[in-house]
């Protein structure tokens, strides 16, 4: 066979695992349907008009008390993708300022960040909570703490976006359906332009992260 027969042979024969990759990997982190109306009343109270949002959901063997149990104790080592999640979006800021990720936060229950706040509660049902920030700068991206509701919905400065986090639990059959919605509205028309540019590109990993996630949620609230 001629030489460029075996470079095209070559070619196919490494693109098709990067090809099948990439296409499961755009299932994985396709976006679910959204919840029952009644479990999301506190998010659209708090962000009804948004630029961007993705829902993923996951079915837990457990009932919806001991599923929201799960949901405000999962923490960050619990999530298989977390660390190199992390990894990579804080790559930049690290070798910039030579430090390293807080150990300690591995073991801290992820709503409990410093950088989130608890915008609403139902018991048993649904929790949102907010983070503001420059979420597409991935060195000096600046955020703003708020320390309640209504100071996040409150929030307008120009260059920002606001962004909600968000889980939900419905009865399902003998357990329950825990479902995460992410929310995002940009401050202005180019910071809207610019992070939407940014969650293109990194879109796909969000969603598998948020699936993980929710695999974590799960495995705790099975036990």
């Amino acid at each position: 066979m001629p030489r460029r027969g075996y470079l095209v042979r070559a070619l196919l024969f490494g693109a098709a695992p990067l090809a099948v990759t990439g296409a499961t990997l755009l299932w994985y982190a396709a976006s679910d349907d959204l919840p029952q109306p009644g479990s999301t009343a506190l998010l659209e109270s708090i962000i009804p008009v948004y630029d961007m949002q993705e829902v993923h959901s996951t079915y837990v063997d457990a009932q919806p008390a001991n599923a929201y149990a799960a949901i405000l104790s999962v923490t960050p080592g619990e999530v298989v993708l977390a660390r190199p999640f992390v990894w990579v979006r804080t790559l930049a800021a690290r070798a910039g300022r030579g430090g390293r990720t807080d150990e300690a936060m591995w073991n801290r229950p992820f709503l409990s960040m410093p950088s989130t706040a608890i915008l609403g509660r139902v018991p048993d049902r649904e929790i949102v909570v907010g983070l503001i920030g420059k979420f597409w700068r991935l060195r000096d991206g600046e955020s703003v703490t708020v320390q309640n509701r209504e100071q996040f919905m409150a929030f307008n400065r120009p260059g920002f976006a606001v962004s909600t986090l968000s889980f939900h639990v419905d009865p399902e059959g003998s357990g329950s359906r825990v479902t995460t919605i992410t929310r995002l509205r940009a401050t202005d028309p180019g910071s809207r332009r610019t992070f939407l540019r940014y969650w293109r590109i990194i879109g796909t990993g969000s969603g598998v992260l948020r699936r993980t996630w929710l695999r974590a949620v799960k495995a705790r609230a099975e036990r």
